[in-house]
């Protein structure tokens, strides 16, 4: 395997069948700097030109990135019902619930730290509606995203020549 330069698009991971696309890497490392800008920005530029329309890309890219690896996960794995196998598919939530659950334990560590109470109503709140605080919404669309997005793209494959695109 040669290794990518970073104009390099595609690159062979490592003799499988499928190439890693660099552009992807990219956008994910310039969403991670968005949502970093956007969260220690002060208050008063967050209606900034820049800040509201560009900045403010980065849960898009994140989403349409993630629906992009998803429509490659499915072509590799041949089959839509590969995708939904409960072993896979609970790893797949797993690594998405941990990094959330101690991000929170983190965020009710800072609560208590700061004089604040935690009632069962906020618990329920941050951790079954993800309704409290800044990004708790992105684990609900992810997992909303990872359980429909089969059927979308069932949909936009066998209709893709009519022009049916969500």
């Amino acid at each position: 395997m040669k290794c990518g330069s970073p104009f390099s698009f595609m690159e062979d991971n490592m003799g499988t069948n499928f190439k890693r696309i660099y552009i992807i890497d990219y956008l994910k490392a310039l969403a991670i700097i968005f949502v970093i800008l956007i969260h220690s920005l002060p208050e008063s530029t967050k209606s900034n030109f820049i800040v509201v329309y560009v900045f403010r890309m980065a849960v898009p890219i994140f989403i349409l990135v993630s629906g992009y690896n998803y429509a490659m996960s499915i072509t590799r794995k041949k089959h839509i019902s590969a995708w939904y196998a409960w072993p896979q598919f609970f790893k797949k939530i797993v690594e998405l619930i941990i990094p959330f659950f101690i991000v929170y334990c983190l965020y009710i560590a800072m609560t208590f730290a700061n004089g604040q109470s935690i009632t069962l109503r906020r618990l329920y709140r941050v951790f079954l509606l993800a309704t409290y605080g800044q990004g708790s919404y992105y684990l609900l669309l992810i997992i909303r995203l990872m359980v429909f997005f089969p059927l979308f793209y069932i949909i936009i494959k066998r209709y893709r020549e009519k022009g049916v695109l969500f």
